[in-house]
């Protein structure tokens, strides 16, 4: 009588994707050398949304996930948020991030920021990547829910609602400078056309207690990581997993007292200025007219929007 027959067993799998293909498929070659027993798929696609879809389908389908890996910056980190914990149920799939670029705001917060010349070298970061995988080395983060009329999506750094939304939304449109050039060049040429907004909000605080108000600001955040811009230490204090959201807003200075404050927002040290109040919340509803919310540095919708934590909601490898 023949035995019944072993059923074959299944590889498990690594999906790799990004917005620079040659970073990419290097990357590819050298985690397939550094993981023999695994499967290094790559996965890419026209646009954001084509590759936010495609991973999609491909999550859905395969069950036997290592961990997705996204090559780029913000923008990738963003995607790979939504696929994983864009649903009802956040997916039990560790995220690894790859940041060739000079921007990389959520990376930075995250604390696995290496120097540019390390972060090119796709080999080194390949085996580092892959050990993460071998000794399940993951994180659980906090992540962010951001809903409006317009739908909702997953944040993992910051959402802006103010001057560094309209400022992001220039920004978006330049090649060139890179990084946090790119936002300061911005910043410089819209200078006199930036004004403060009138803000209707309301805040649920770490005790669960409600409370509404009106202000008028120039800039109005909800972060869950400290960076923005490229580098501006926005938020300083704020934590990928302490389960809670920091709501920031800058009310309105004249021209000279922004010009002092500026430079002050690199190292975090604006905090302390009085025209600057950071709180502790774990959701907001925030509108104001004629602004475009931003989350990641992907442009979201109009207000109103509501923001929300989602407690460990993301696995990061580290």
């Amino acid at each position: 009588m023949n035995s019944p027959s072993t059923p074959p067993q299944t590889r498990p799998h690594v999906i790799v994707t990004g917005n620079r293909p040659r970073f990419v498929n290097s990357f590819v070659e050298h985690l397939s050398g550094e993981l023999p027993d695994h499967d290094v798929l790559c996965l890419m696609a026209g646009s954001a949304a084509d590759v936010e879809r495609a991973l999609l389908v491909a999550v859905e389908k395969d069950h036997n996930i290592s961990a997705l890996v996204v090559i780029g910056g913000d923008g990738m980190v963003h995607i790979g948020a939504n696929v994983l914990a864009g649903g009802a149920v956040p997916l039990n799939i560790p995220l690894a991030m790859v940041p060739p670029g000079s921007g990389n705001d959520f990376v930075r917060s995250a604390g696995t920021h290496a120097p540019k010349r390390e972060r090119l070298q796709m080999g080194a970061m390949a085996a580092r990547i892959a050990t993460s995988i071998r000794e399940s080395r993951v994180r659980h983060v906090d992540a962010m829910r951001v809903t409006g009329d317009w739908g909702s999506r997953i944040v993992m750094g910051i959402a802006s609602v103010g001057v560094d939304a309209v400022i992001n939304r220039h920004a978006n449109s330049l090649r060139f400078p890179p990084g946090q050039s790119k936002y300061l060049a911005t910043l410089a040429r819209e200078w006199r056309s930036l004004k403060p907004h009138a803000y209707r909000f309301e805040v649920t605080d770490a005790n669960g207690s409600v409370r509404s108000g009106s202000t008028t600001a120039w800039l109005a955040s909800v972060a869950n990581s400290q960076y923005l811009g490229g580098g501006m230490k926005i938020v300083p204090d704020a934590a990928l997993d302490d389960g809670l959201l920091d709501f920031c807003i800058i009310r309105p200075l004249s021209w000279l007292e922004f010009a002092r404050l500026f430079p002050l927002i690199f190292s975090g040290k604006h905090a302390s200025h009085g025209a600057v109040t950071i709180e502790r919340v774990t959701k907001v509803v925030l509108e104001t007219a004629d602004i475009t919310a931003y989350g990641d540095g992907e442009e979201l919708g109009p207000t109103p929007v509501r923001v929300e934590v989602l407690p460990g909601a993301v696995s990061l490898l580290y």
